[in-house]
């Protein structure tokens, strides 16, 4: 809750009454709700793609671990930009404005301004997220120490053929494409839902900002259904709910989110073209003083920017 005078504390926890006048709990079930409704909507939806196409999405996902044919990839890219849509982006949109109404930017802090805080705030996101790859590389490493079923393991390797063969690209134009679906859509879509939605009713329902993000981070990685990423994308995911809470701009996270897969997308991109020599997909074990050095380098980041947003807010007030 935030506080700025006598009158205007009033004002805001007037305001907040509004906003959370439904509890977290009603608002969570309709959402879990929704997005089961969205899920049968959108394959409904790729079972069109399915005839436009000529191929069922079985087939697709099978012949993309096998070849790398541009109009599979184009299907494959299709149906992704399906599934976040309906799966992320609509049902998050949907809930905030039928329970907030007019006060759904409020409630999920969709707004960069002042621009010029923001934009400090955005600096400070980029280089906490691309300092922190070593720990990610190296969460990563520790998972991929725990023993996984043979089933886990065989859509392990599906999925990572499938992954490859989509970002293993030639044209820049397909380098743009796979932005488009694999950075900026899910940076959105992922962050509203993730952070906007469950992370702030979390926090209404606990009165506890930590547990909210980290069971916030631990949804979001449960959600993509990779064993092997497990540890990583919860880090990543409490790292953007924590950059979402004191930045208090879901354009943060968005952001922060949209370099870590940006960043990755690329780097495929200039070696699948030989223009690097770095296979970030063959990268098991970091050096550990890259890794000591990427903590502390993210603690102290993350430290001033802690500390800009509470000197910030002071000055607000």
């Amino acid at each position: 809750m935030e506080y700025r005078s006598e009158d205007s504390s009033k004002r805001i926890l007037s305001t907040d009454d509004l906003i959370i006048s439904y509890s977290p709990l009603t608002v969570l079930t309709f959402l879990a709700l929704l997005i089961i409704f969205s899920i049968l909507l959108s394959s409904g939806i790729i079972l069109l793609l399915e005839g436009w196409y000529g191929i069922s999405i079985e087939e697709a996902f099978t012949a993309m671990t096998q070849e790398n044919s541009r109009s599979i990839r184009d299907y494959v890219r299709s149906v992704l930009v399906i599934n976040h849509l309906f799966i992320f982006i609509l049902p998050s949109i949907f809930v905030t404005l039928f329970f907030f109404k007019r006060n759904w930017k409020r409630f999920l802090k969709f707004s960069f301004t002042p621009p010029e805080i923001q934009s400090v705030n955005a600096l400070f996101a980029t280089f906490i997220i691309i300092a922190s790859f070593p720990i990610a590389q190296f969460t990563l490493w520790l998972n991929k120490q725990i023993p996984l079923p043979e089933w886990a393991k065989n859509i392990e390797e599906t999925t990572s053929s499938l992954l490859q063969n989509m970002l293993s690209i030639e044209s820049p134009f397909e380098l743009f494409l796979n932005i488009l679906v694999v950075a900026i859509i899910p940076a959105f879509g992922e962050e509203l839902l993730f952070r906007g939605v469950i992370q702030r009713n979390f926090e209404k329902w606990f009165r506890n900002p930590h547990a909210a993000v980290w069971l916030a981070a631990i949804l979001f990685s449960t959600f993509h259904l990779q064993f092997e990423g497990f540890l990583p994308r919860m880090m990543l995911g409490a790292l953007l709910g924590y950059l979402y809470f004191y930045s208090k701009s879901l354009w943060i996270p968005i952001i922060a989110h949209f370099i870590y897969n940006g960043i990755q997308i690329i780097a495929i991109y200039l070696y699948s073209n030989k223009i690097s020599m770095v296979d970030i997909e063959q990268i098991d074990e970091t050096p550990f003083g890259l890794i000591i050095f990427s903590i502390i380098f993210v603690f102290v980041i993350g430290y001033y920017f802690i500390q800009f947003n509470m000197e910030t807010e002071k000055s607000e007030h």
